[in-house]
């Protein structure tokens, strides 16, 4: 989970053990810079975060070892300054980190994959056409191979896609008119997605269970009421 930062003036990371000494963790920063938030790698060793270091208020990615020393900006360079970092995970081995990004000129927000020491940046959202972004909230599965994640417009729709060899599949089920599938989703250790859509009838909100991959959808988890947002049993 990102943690997040009030910004003041100048706002800078330090680990608890270090911050006695005084030791920080980001590098300098002109007025009215700072971090706004930060992730700590699940193996504990170094910590991601976002700053607008280069351009106000246009934040990018940076790691740095938790104990401190050279921070590297993992994102590749950000459209005309347009765009910034918005939200970012790390695999369980700490070794890659997913971020979302709108770095092209075609204004869609989408998700790249690069190294927890930088190096190449590899899109693995699904390539769109017209405004499709991809929405802020997504997830790496619980074994580091994937991540599922939502596209927004023009039908919110869910897809997972290897982080290898990136190849999008939908996982949600054929929508009803004016359906979507609704933010908020969960992922176990069997590669079960569980989420959120009004797929039968429009506005009738019902959990669905599906699987990391894509293919048939394995269970329906039906809601009593038909109203907007209403589930009340699973």
């Amino acid at each position: 989970m990102i943690a997040a930062l009030m910004l003041s003036a100048v706002v800078a990371l330090c680990p608890p053990n270090l911050c006695s000494n005084g030791v920080v963790l980001n590098p300098p920063l002109a007025p009215h810079r700072g971090v706004k938030d930060f992730l700590v790698s699940p193996t504990g060793e170094r910590v991601f975060y976002s700053m607008d270091k280069s351009v106000d208020s246009k934040y990018e990615l940076y790691s740095v070892p938790i104990n401190g020393g050279v921070s590297v900006k993992l994102n590749a360079p950000l459209y005309n300054n347009d765009y910034d970092v918005e939200g970012y995970d790390a695999t369980p081995d700490g070794f890659t980190v997913v971020y979302r990004s709108g770095r092209t000129d075609d204004g869609n927000w989408k998700l790249y994959r690069v190294g927890s020491l930088g190096g190449q940046v590899v899109q693995v959202s699904k390539p769109v056409t017209g405004s499709k972004p991809v929405d802020r909230y997504f997830k790496i599965t619980p074994d580091g191979d994937s991540v599922v994640y939502l596209l927004t417009d023009p039908v919110g729709e869910l897809y997972s896609t290897p982080l290898l060899n990136p190849n999008s599949t939908k996982i949600n089920q054929p929508l009803v008119a004016g359906g979507r599938v609704h933010d908020g989703f969960s992922i176990d250790g069997c590669g079960h997605v569980r989420y959120r859509a009004d797929a039968v009838v429009r506005g009738r909100i019902q959990w669905w269970l599906g699987r990391v991959g894509g293919g048939a959808v394995m269970a329906e988890i039906f809601s009593d009421s038909f109203e907007s947002g209403g589930v009340t049993r699973w």
